[in-house]
């Protein structure tokens, strides 16, 4: 379950764990984060193809701005069974990364790659702001989709 966004408009720490219906509602609350919800959604069911069981999601759209740029997240690499069962474009990490984000309006990562030059993986990377405080992210439950 999400839980209500703080004061300053992010998630408490921790994983927070949700079903697809728990993220439209409580992350749609905007025409661009409902489009940006379809996109996140076709890249999930790609993903699922591929084996991987969640989704950890980051970035402003996991907050309570109104019109998020797009949105972040990982997958835990471990999981893939099947990768030729997914689109390749998910594994085009090539900086901008624009043929994913024109494709499915977001970033999705692979969670025990290195986020930073530190070494720091994404998944632990994702729980931190830019001024090192920690932050919750969304761990979508990637079987909830339908």
């Amino acid at each position: 379950m999400i839980p209500p966004f703080l004061d300053n408009g992010l998630l408490p720490p921790g994983e927070h764990e949700a079903t697809w219906s728990q993220c439209s509602q409580q992350l749609g609350f905007s025409p661009k984060r409902r489009r940006l919800l379809e996109g996140l959604k076709k890249a999930c069911l790609q993903l699922r193809n591929g084996g991987i069981t969640r989704v950890f999601l980051d970035g402003s759209f996991v907050t309570s701005k109104e019109a998020p740029g797009d949105y972040d997240g990982c997958w835990p690499g471990a999981e893939m069974i099947y990768r030729s069962r997914v689109d390749p474009v998910l594994f085009d990490f090539a900086y901008p990364r624009e043929r994913m984000k024109g494709k499915y309006g977001g970033e999705l990562f692979i969670a025990e790659a290195e986020a930073n030059e530190l070494g720091q993986p994404f998944r632990d990377f994702f729980q931190y702001d830019r001024d090192g405080n920690e932050k919750g992210i969304v761990v979508l439950i990637l079987e909830t989709i339908r």
